[in-house]
């Protein structure tokens, strides 16, 4: 700032010197080299505009008078040097007619050869700009505009914001950053860069590292960008404004992903856009956690298949598909043992993708990788393949429409094919590993059992031949499990648990439970439990289903009361198993809904599953449950979110000498009649708020698991408060807070917060308001 002043004092002594527009040039100049920010700038910009207006006036052509005397004639002489300067005398007409003086004109500017009338301006603009300047640069207004320094900890704080989804990133941290690395650490305002409140935090080198903005000046952060190698790799953006973030994007050298989280749970829900290379990566890493929702959001969708135009046979071709790929995956992770916790993914197989022009069966052209696939290393060591089938382009996102299958090296590619087929595809061996072999006995093995699947998927009806070779094929499964290395033991026998049991439940395996039971008791004696809840698990529900199909009215309550005493021996006999608090909670739903309700038992069947399993689902569910159950008269804690981003809870004062009434549903209960009138819930809800008015407060919690489904619903129901917390009664999180067990179910409290009904029908709504009047 002080090397401005000296260089702007500079020019003021040079006054009529230079021309305005060279001294203009060198304000510009040394402001843009020397101000250190945009305060600063415009602060003496504006001085200089000021000054400049001075010296304006200061030049006596401008000025209406002389002396009193009106100026009424300007002639230019033309006497001047060879640098164009030239002289014009002025001419003030008073009653002497005695010249007023000389001026010389130098560029655009007019100097008074007068000196003392020169010094006395310049004494004015330069006392008037150095006043204006000290007060600028000593106002409240410019010491907050200087940088702010931030503390160490303030630097911590800031570097604890992670991202919420998987991605590689510069000063990745798990908990709170090190010493170290805050110490390498530097942060500033965004305002400067970004023009929005927020920070930037960048590494020694000056290298971003994180970007965090308040987006809509609210106080609180909604954009988060995190930096790889100074670029900006991965972005978390709070759209509503709520303080948590529903939309993730990679970036730069991260790919293209870009996720919505609708419930904000930090887990995407339906992709916005993403690459079929990016699907080979979901699918891979989908199997290697186990985790069927992130596999089932890279499907197409009912209405994605309906928009591609297929028809005839290719249309039904491409539904079984779809469908078998919806519904096989547990089946197909549990089988497979080459995509455990230590397998990587390595890269996509895809290659360029293809176009499948309009013609039979195409109304219009489909972009699509028919054969796609990936490559990844076993957790044994070499790599194998991942075929993915048939992959279509739907707008921005690639979308999968088979089941993925772990295609063992020297066995044929199954899936694809649906758009261009072609001739069943064989991996080549391990090129890292030309030399490897597998074992020559369980080559032959499961070559064997290759032919029984072959001649059990040919046989038409079951009988005493399909019996014959599903215990052939059993019995040779357990062959195969005594040959294969130990840690592929325990998904071969889920393996076996499902083939047998369903073969059982087909009625195609008569003494298929009597031989899981063999294995339960070999296994034990050997003292090798794993797997044997996961079979016992499956022997207790193939046996179940099997008899109510066959059963009558009455029998069904026999065959119920059997299956839930089995369900507790389950839970005495595996205590640890992960199905032991499914077990729990379904007997405690028995016990509340089945035809000899018991509230009571309901009760404590609940609070054993919460307490024996306190964090899982289920037991979150159970704790749900206890409380709807044991709550009526107490004041039972509701909330959630509004599909527009409002808190909705059922403590708040504003809802004090008001009744409320949560409505839990799917879909699939829009249209059912709740009344003789045939009204749908939804006309009683409009009834009631009509006749009430504010008095009564209706909140829709709809469960539906399909968000696409319900999107076109929302907006239909006016007056309501409506939210929306997809997964059902089994996983939706407004459903687990009070441990909904059947659909529609309606709670209601009274004015004074507390419950008072969580059993009857929508039906009965009016009585119930009317005995609170």
């Amino acid at each position: 700032m002080t090397k401005f002043l000296k260089h702007f004092l500079f020019h003021m002594n040079r006054l009529g010197r230079p021309t305005r527009s060279e001294s203009y040039h060198s304000i510009i100049e040394v402001t843009s080299s020397n101000l250190k920010s945009g305060f600063e700038f415009w602060s003496i910009f504006a001085i200089g505009i000021c000054w400049a207006t001075i010296c304006i006036f200061a030049n006596p052509h401008s000025l209406p008078r002389t002396d009193g005397r009106l100026v009424e004639e300007c002639q230019i002489a033309g006497i001047g040097g060879g640098n164009g300067n030239r002289i014009c005398d002025i001419k003030a007409l008073n009653k002497n007619h005695r010249p007023a003086g000389h001026f010389k004109v130098t560029g655009l500017t007019m100097m008074p050869f007068d000196q003392s009338f020169q010094i006395t301006i310049k004494k004015l603009a330069t006392t008037a700009f150095l006043a204006v300047a000290m007060l600028s640069l000593n106002s409240p207004d410019a010491a907050a505009q200087k940088k702010k320094q931030f503390s160490e900890s303030e630097i911590s704080t800031a570097l604890t914001y992670k991202a919420k989804q998987d991605v590689d990133y510069d000063f990745k941290v798990s908990g709170r950053p090190t010493e170290e690395m805050v110490k390498k650490a530097q942060m500033q305002s965004s305002s400067e860069l970004f023009k929005k409140t927020g920070y930037v935090i960048a590494d020694a080198t000056n290298r971003v590292v994180r970007v965090l903005l308040d987006t809509n000046s609210d106080r609180k952060l909604d954009y988060f960008s995190y930096y790889k190698d100074g670029i900006e790799v991965y972005r978390e953006v709070d759209t509503d404004y709520d303080s948590e973030p529903n939309e993730y994007r990679w970036l730069g050298s991260a790919g293209t992903r870009w996720g919505i989280d609708r419930n904000q749970d930090g887990e995407i829900d339906q992709w916005k856009v993403i690459s079929a290379e990016e699907v080979a990566y979901e699918v891979f890493m989908a199997i290697k956690n186990r985790d069927d929702a992130r596999y089932q959001r890279l499907l197409l969708s009912k209405e994605e298949l309906a928009s591609l135009g297929l028809s005839g046979d290719l249309a039904k071709d491409a539904a079984a598909r779809l469908d078998n790929a919806r519904k096989g995956f547990a089946n197909m992770v549990r089988g497979q043992k080459a995509i455990d916790g230590s397998a990587k993914w390595i890269n996509s197989g895809n290659g360029k993708p293809s176009l499948a022009a309009a013609g039979r069966g195409l109304s219009k052209d489909l972009i699509c990788h028919d054969h796609a696939s990936s490559v990844f290393e076993s957790g044994a060591g070499g790599t194998d393949t991942l075929a993915l089938g048939t992959l279509v382009k739907v707008g921005d996102v690639w979308r999968l429409m088979e089941l993925p299958q772990v295609v063992p090296r020297g066995k044929a590619i199954e899936n694809g094919g649906l758009l261009f087929p072609v001739a069943q595809i064989i991996p080549q061996f391990d090129p890292v590993n030309p030399t490897e072999r597998v074992d020559e006995e369980l080559a032959g093995l499961y070559e064997e059992l290759t032919k029984m699947e072959t001649a059990i998927a040919k046989e038409a009806e079951p009988g005493v031949e399909m019996a014959k070779l599903q215990k052939d094929r059993a019995m040779m499964q357990w062959k195969i499990y005594q040959k294969i290395p130990e840690k592929e033991k325990s998904n071969w026998l889920e393996n076996i648990g499902d083939t047998v049991s369903n073969a059982y439940q087909m009625e195609a395996y008569p003494e298929g439970l009597r031989f899981l039971e063999s294995v339960i008791k070999t296994l034990r004696e050997a003292k090798k439990p794993q797997s044997l809840d996961y079979i016992r698990w499956r022997m207790i529900h193939a046996e179940y289903y099997k008899k109510l199909e066959r059963s009558d009215r009455r029998e069904k309550e026999d065959v119920a009361e059997e299956y839930y005493k089995k369900l507790e021996a389950f839970g005495s006999e595996f205590p640890k198993s992960k199905f032991a608090p499914e077990a729990l909670f379904m007997i405690g739903q028995n016990f509340e809904v089945s035809r000899n309700a018991d509230p009571e038992k309901a009760s404590r069947w609940y609070q054993a599953c919460e307490q024996r399993y306190e964090g899982t689902d289920f037991g979150k569910r159970a704790a749900g449950a206890v409380r709807r159950i044991d709550g009526r008269g107490k004041a039972v804690p509701f909330s959630g979110k509004t599909v527009d981003g409002k808190v909705f809870d059922i403590s708040n004062r504003t809802l004090r000498d008001r009744i409320v009434v949560v409505y839990f549903w799917e879909m699939w209960c829009a249209d059912q009649k709740v009344n003789a009138k045939g009204d749908t819930a939804f006309e009683v809800f409009q009834d009631i708020k009509s006749k009430y008015k504010d008095e009564v407060v209706i909140v829709s919690a709809n469960i539906e698991a399909n968000a696409d489904a319900y999107k076109e619903f929302d907006g239909e129901l006016k007056g309501i408060f409506e939210m929306h917390a997809p997964g059902g009664m089994e996983s939706s999180p407004l459903a687990a807070q009070l441990g909904i067990v059947s659909e529609p179910t309606m709670i209601v409290w009274d004015k004074e917060g507390k419950l008072i009904d969580s059993e009857s029908g929508v039906g009965d709504l009016d009585r119930i308001i009317q005995k609170q009047e």
